[in-house]
């Protein structure tokens, strides 16, 4: 499907950033002129908020039912937020997509039903994998305080960040690479260099 609005998904394990570089992002393209709208998953919706229970350890599902609900969370996102803007004209800047749940929940369980169960998820124009070295993650997550996740585990996110570098090359040209080790502004600025010519 074409739609006048790009859509631009953000993805890294924990720590990558990913949060900082779509509202960097999304402010950049406001003040440079473009209509822009910034979203996250998981969502504010009902599903999303179930989702960030169990992240943060207060409710207790099977890996297998946190996938589902991941993939039900975004399909709902994507009909009520994100294809009505793209109709419009308007550019959707968002924190993880479908390439979250595949490298996530893809450590943990069958990674081709987790394809599966999210083959209706609407591909974005480009996906920026932020990459960065676990250890360097972890240290960013303890500098900030964060209150640790389900996900949050050295080993596991090893796992994720293999996932997440073997679909960027399954996706060549579709998804790009941004080395997140270096300061904030660098990052900022390899991504709008990636992203200019696509929104033109």
């Amino acid at each position: 499907m074409d739609f006048l609005g790009k859509f631009i998904a953000i993805e890294g394990i924990d720590g990558a950033g990913t949060t900082t570089q779509a509202r960097l992002l999304s402010e950049w393209m406001e003040k440079n002129g473009y209509k822009v709208y910034f979203t996250k998953e998981p969502t504010g919706f009902l599903i999303g908020q179930v989702i960030r229970l169990a992240l943060r350890r207060e409710v207790k599902y099977d890996n297998r039912v946190i996938a589902l609900l991941f993939a039900a969370d975004r399909l709902h996102h994507t009909e009520k937020v994100i294809l009505p803007r793209l109709r419009e004209g308007v550019h959707v800047v968002s924190d993880r997509y479908v390439m979250s749940s595949i490298a996530y929940q893809g450590a943990l369980i069958d990674i081709d039903w987790v394809r599966i169960i999210n083959r209706y998820a609407l591909a974005p124009t480009v996906t920026l994998y932020i990459d960065v070295p676990v250890r360097i993650a972890i240290e960013r997550m303890k500098a900030k305080g964060r209150r640790r996740e389900i996900y949050e585990i050295p080993e596991l996110l090893e796992r994720v960040r293999k996932i997440y570098i073997e679909e960027c090359k399954r996706n060549e040209g579709k998804c790009v690479i941004v080395d997140g080790s270096q300061p904030i502004n660098v990052v900022h600025s390899n991504i709008i260099r990636i992203v200019q010519p696509i929104l033109k």
